[in-house]
């Protein structure tokens, strides 16, 4: 199958019109996650006077229906969403649409996609949009099994067209991994973490999955293989934050943590007495701050558990 750009949705021309003429707005629909393919415009119908409220909120970066993100934030009645060549269908039960459940969107999921399936085939952009949507509803409905599923076909689908190294291919197999972590399946998320970890592109995004491997690899009782991860993240976060930095203090202390999970408790002491030290010179800010309270915490207890119930006092009174 030829790829198709435009479902890549980056921007669109919105036009939100009144019984007494149509004015133009204009905006950006961040991510992929909009069920939108084909659409060439919004005519909103609203009660004259209304306010005019931004389309464009934080909730375009979510997997919401598309109801849900059109008209969750606008105060209209009734709205009537133009799609390519065929006639406005009306979006009414403006309530429903804007306050539905996850479960909704589950099951307006899984009709669309069956609907989709039928009329265009499985691999086709439009059953694509509608299948991630779908994933991203399971996971919303903490249902990380369903998600996986979900996830699995896409990366399969992308994979074979485009390569295991495309942007798609890498994002479906990240969500993949998380979702099979989170549901149990901690061998299928290390395969794909660690896949993910070589393809992707950013290093952001490379730390965290070694964060999420470093996860399953603790989970699994893989410590070892787990701190390793850990130390590979704090070593590139302190590279590009600096040392003091919030981000750079969570690994810190979570690196810290692992090594008392793997019973390594003068290691523990070691790893968290420095974040401690780096936290109380860094403690303007106020997550640094209560962050440098839960460091606190966890440093008196590997002293106990390193025998030096001295110091561990020194740190709890």
């Amino acid at each position: 199958m030829a790829r198709r750009d435009d479902h890549r949705l980056v921007e669109r021309e919105v036009e939100i019109g009144e019984p007494a003429g149509i004015e133009r707005v204009h905006g950006l629909f961040h991510g992929r996650h909009i069920p939108l393919q084909g659409l060439q415009q919004l005519v909103v119908l609203r009660d004259r006077g209304g306010p005019e409220r931004d389309l464009l909120d934080d909730r375009a970066d979510r997997d919401q229906d598309l109801g849900d993100l059109l008209l969750g934030d606008l105060d209209h009645d009734r709205a009537a969403v133009r799609v390519g060549h065929d006639e406005p269908f009306l979006l009414e039960d403006h309530d429903r649409l804007a306050h539905g459940t996850a479960a909704d969107a589950v099951s307006g999921g899984e009709v669309t996609l069956d609907e989709a399936v039928a009329v265009y085939g499985d691999e086709h952009p439009r059953t694509e949009i509608i299948r991630e949507n779908l994933a991203w509803a399971f996971e919303d409905a903490s249902r990380p099994a369903d998600a996986a599923e979900q996830w699995q076909i896409l990366l399969s689908e992308r994979e074979s067209q485009f390569g295991a190294a495309d942007e798609d291919t890498v994002e479906a197999r990240m969500r993949l991994a998380f979702c099979c972590r989170r549901s149990g399946q901690l061998d299928e998320a290390i395969i794909h973490y660690e896949q993910a970890i070589e393809h992707v592109a950013s290093q952001e995004q490379r730390e965290e999955l070694r964060l999420g491997l470093s996860a399953s690899l603790n989970l699994s009782g893989r410590h070892g293989e787990a701190i390793q991860q850990l130390r590979l993240v704090l070593a590139s976060r302190r590279r590009r934050k600096g040392k003091g930095h919030l981000d750079t203090l969570v690994v810190h202390h979570r690196l810290g943590r692992a090594h008392t999970q793997a019973g390594q408790a003068n290691a523990a002491v070691e790893t968290l007495r420095e974040a401690y030290r780096t936290a109380l010179n860094a403690s303007g800010d106020p997550e640094v701050r209560r962050l440098t309270l839960r460091l606190r915490r966890d440093l008196a207890g590997a002293y106990s558990a390193a025998g030096r119930p001295r110091e561990a006092d020194t740190l709890l009174f």
